[in-house]
């Protein structure tokens, strides 16, 4: 069995063209690792691992950059951040209500639907969640009593 110098390896690489682009992608993406090391702080690797910086976000959500090749407009992921809040009270009971309007420009259904809250209450609350489509059916999605602590 013949032993193989270093010389003789990188003198068959440097001989052959695939061995040069192989050569070249290596140093590209190692240089890219290091770079991406020096410049973004630790905490972007951090936060990238935990979980919960990831509740947000449905699982299943493709990039928003799958449409520009698709013949068919997925959903995207949208954070709807600013509701329309509406507050009714009679006597004891308030309602309030928040309401988001947006306009489903799609030919696929959503695979998730994520809806994050924080409230303030007293006694057993009742959360209702329903979709109001453009023809005027409401959808019922949820119906149900809160825990009497605060909930989110």
């Amino acid at each position: 069995m013949s032993s193989v110098s270093f010389s003789e390896v990188k003198h068959e690489f440097v001989r052959s063209k695939t061995g040069i682009a192989g050569i070249g992608i290596l140093v590209v993406l190692v240089s890219i690792s290091i770079g991406t090391a020096i410049i973004f702080p630790v905490e972007t690797f951090q936060q990238w691992n935990n979980p919960q910086s990831w509740l947000s976000y449905p699982k299943t959500a493709m990039p928003l950059w799958v449409n520009l090749f698709m013949f068919e407009k997925i959903p995207e992921h949208k954070i709807l951040a600013e509701p329309n809040v509406r507050t009714q009270t009679v006597g004891e009971i308030s309602v309030v209500s928040h309401q988001f309007n947006v306009n489903y420009a799609y030919d696929d259904f959503p695979s998730d639907f994520i809806y994050e809250f924080t409230a303030k209450y007293s006694g057993a609350p009742l959360l209702q969640m329903s979709v109001v489509r453009p023809d005027g059916n409401i959808l019922n999605i949820l119906s149900v009593s809160l825990r009497n602590r605060l909930y989110s």
